[in-house]
């Protein structure tokens, strides 16, 4: 009788082991894919010039260092004249903190050779669902 509550406790705790690593594994790629979604809003409105649109998803040292020249009114144009016909896309993306994502994207501007960019995207709260772009690098970086 002892062996087989023995076998149960382990199957139980086997169970709840597995349950607890699978809601730890959904909750990051959660995440993930929240923030692959920031980064293509992030440059779609690159694209559309939509500089009001770029301030609410940026934050940290980025908005420190771009927060002026994203307020120029001019930049807008500047901003959709660059993007404009460029084909971007999201390539990978990998959790390297807990509230951090590092997510490198694809640019081909017509008819220049393709490069990427790596995004690093944080989470502001526990559950991962307010996030901010807070870096922006060459993915070679």
């Amino acid at each position: 009788m002892e062996h087989s509550q023995m076998r149960i406790t382990r199957i139980i705790a086997t169970v709840i082991l597995i349950a607890c690593s699978s809601l730890s594994s959904a909750q990051e790629s959660g995440m993930e894919i929240r923030a692959r979604d920031l980064v293509s809003r992030y440059f779609a409105a690159l694209a559309q010039g939509d500089t009001e649109t770029v301030l609410s998803l940026i934050g940290g040292e980025l908005l420190l260092n771009r927060q002026r020249l994203l307020e120029n009114p001019e930049y807008s144009d500047y901003l959709s004249t660059n993007y404009w016909n460029s084909t971007i896309s999201v390539v990978h993306s990998r959790k390297i903190a807990a509230n951090l994502v590092a997510v490198d994207a694809s640019i081909q501007k017509s008819p220049e050779e393709p490069f990427t960019v790596q995004l690093l995207v944080e989470s502001l709260d526990e559950a991962g669902e307010t996030l901010l772009i807070v870096g922006e690098q060459d993915a070679a970086d």
